[in-house]
């Protein structure tokens, strides 16, 4: 084989051309989509703290309302109680069990909570914010 040949000079030239510019392509096509990949990945990463922000916000928020509802003491929770420790004008010590107290859950209903409910050992559910029977009434 000739390879002075102008004819085999310009073959073999249009050979090599021809598979550098498909390894540029093949090249090129790699960097896109690795690219793409980097771009999504950040995308992920943004999203990721901005749902730890959000969740670092709300777990602040809940936090400070357990705190405060957790320090309710327990007789808020029944609709009306007996109430402890009073006395008369002229000082003297009512006998516990003479008074009864409605809860302040009652009328003053904080804007985070629907209904307070409680649940007892026989699945009973109660409410202070709707008594029943003769509580009813007295609380109408």
């Amino acid at each position: 084989m000739n390879f002075t040949r102008p004819s085999t000079i310009w073959s073999v030239f249009t050979v090599c051309l021809v598979v550098l510019l498909l390894a540029m392509a093949w090249v090129t096509k790699h960097a896109l989509r690795l690219e793409n990949e980097r771009l999504q990945a950040e995308a992920d990463r943004e999203i990721q703290e901005r749902v730890r922000l959000a969740l670092w916000r709300m777990d602040s928020a809940a936090g400070a309302l357990v705190f405060a509802e957790s320090a309710r003491p327990p007789n808020q929770f029944k609709d009306f109680h007996e109430a402890d420790q009073l006395y008369t004008n002229s000082f003297q010590l009512v006998q516990k069990g003479q008074v009864i107290v409605p809860s302040p859950l009652l009328n003053e209903i904080p804007a985070h909570v629907n209904l307070y409910c409680n649940i007892d050992a026989e699945g009973m559910v109660t409410s202070p914010q709707v008594p029943f029977g003769n509580n009813r009434d007295l609380a109408e």
